[in-house]
């Protein structure tokens, strides 16, 4: 996300809210920043989870879950947490503790703790999640791509790039098998592959991976300009432009980044990507 994430409950996709995951990069002259992970939660469900599911105890774990959410979206982490966990202590028994519902609420847990930096403890709470995925749900499901993406965000961010690399390869290798190809979900991880070899100094890689990003947007017929997803994925794209180029007589990046929707190339893209999901799914 990194991680604009759809999810699919009872076969229907919900895509509601994003959300920045920042890093912050040194250069010589400042700060630059370069958007991680776009991370969409479900904050909605709640009735048709109660209707699906009865008991009391599946209701509250759905508040707690949305109440962290919110608190997740005003970047309250701690607060987030805390729910996240009154509803996995709402998990009494060994099958509820390993349901897709648990996966959810380890998936959230560690967005939340990977905001707070504290990425070990983040990358436990997805590698739960991960390994309870694969076994409810196989190997080719859209949330095995989510976790794969998660967890290659956190690599990213320890600086072991070579695993960074590897989950964000399984993460789009699935997604395609699962989407197609080019897709919206795709948008998420060729930013955040971008994100990654630009940290490794492979700008040309970077330009290209992150440029995908973009006309893949607009190919996938979205037309807004000013959504967040598009203004975070165009300000990466036009520092990694600026640092490749600087000392060149190159056209601008406006008239540059312009080109490709004048002349209709759009559709060029060369990788795809996913993100994480946040809904409570049914009760099995």
């Amino acid at each position: 996300m990194a991680n604009i994430i759809c999810y699919k409950k009872f076969d229907k996709i919900f895509s509601v809210l994003f959300f920045l995951l920042v890093v912050m990069l040194w250069q010589g002259n400042g700060f630059l920043v370069i958007a991680g992970d776009v991370v969409i939660f479900d904050l909605s469900g709640i009735d048709e989870i109660v209707e699906s599911n009865p008991e009391a105890d599946i209701a509250k774990i759905a508040e707690y879950n949305n109440l962290g959410n919110e608190y997740y979206a005003k970047k309250e982490f701690d607060k987030a947490i805390e729910n996240y966990q009154k509803a996995i202590d709402l998990l009494t028994t060994d099958e509820n503790k390993n349901s897709r519902i648990a996966a959810t609420l380890y998936n959230n847990t560690g967005l939340a703790t990977t905001q707070l930096k504290n990425l070990a403890k983040a990358l436990e709470w997805h590698q739960k999640a991960l390994a309870i995925r694969e076994k409810e749900l196989g190997k080719n499901h859209p949330d095995i791509a989510n976790s794969y993406n998660n967890i290659g965000i956190i690599y990213s961010r320890q600086g072991d790039y070579d695993k960074a690399g590897q989950f964000y390869h399984d993460a789009l290798t699935l997604r395609r098998q699962l989407f197609g190809f080019p897709s919206s979900a795709e948008v998420d991880i060729l930013n955040n592959i971008g994100i990654l070899q630009y940290k490794q100094k492979r700008y040309k890689e970077a330009i290209d991976s992150v440029k995908s990003a973009y006309e893949n947007y607009f190919y996938s017929g979205n037309n807004d300009d000013d959504n967040i997803t598009i203004k975070i994925i165009r300000q990466n794209l036009k520092i990694i432009y600026n640092d490749l180029y600087k000392n060149s007589n190159r056209i601008s990046f406006e008239d540059w980044i312009g080109q490709p929707r004048e002349r209709g190339r759009r559709g060029e893209i060369t990788l795809p990507l996913p993100p994480p999901q946040s809904q409570i799914p049914p009760a099995p």
